[in-house]
């Protein structure tokens, strides 16, 4: 039996529109890094990936936040140039990976190499991919029909 998916956005046939999905990410995260927090390279970063999150169907665990980047980095067409640039370039995004620390990331990611798999092998078979800053016109598009037009299969 699968487990229970927590939250409505996390749920692969969610009725929620993109919007409604990102407003429960944001409550149901109140620790999230708001604007007034970042700088302008951050907002951009941040705002993509948090849309990922709820696109993908994943939590705020650290594994979540591994296959949120395996997602971004096959799923998306932001490319991983582009992708590692906005890492770098952002001191929030720095501060958040040297806070968790490099041996933690690589405990994560060898504890979680059947998963991240899954979802590389998943984000590869999608039909196409996830515009990383062009998502506006589906910001009230219900989840569902998203995914269906995606190919996404939240884990």
């Amino acid at each position: 039996m699968a487990a229970q998916k927590k939250f409505s956005y996390q749920e692969q046939d969610s009725k929620l529109t993109l919007r409604q999905g990102v407003a429960e990410y944001f409550a149901s995260h109140p620790g999230l890094l708001q604007d007034g927090d970042l700088d302008q390279v951050s907002q951009q970063l941040f705002h993509s990936h948090d849309v990922c999150h709820v696109m993908f169907g994943l939590d705020t665990t650290l594994m979540d936040e591994a296959l949120a980047d395996c997602w971004t980095l096959v799923g998306t067409d932001v490319g991983g140039p582009r992708y590692y640039r906005y890492l770098r370039e952002s001191k929030a995004a720095r501060d958040v990976i040297r806070q968790i620390g490099y041996g933690r990331t690589l405990a994560i990611t060898i504890t979680g190499l059947p998963k991240i798999t899954r979802t590389l092998w998943r984000a590869w078979r999608m039909k196409k991919k996830w515009p990383w800053q062009g998502y506006g016109r589906y910001l009230d598009a219900d989840l569902w029909r998203i995914r269906q037009e995606f190919g996404i299969r939240v884990l």
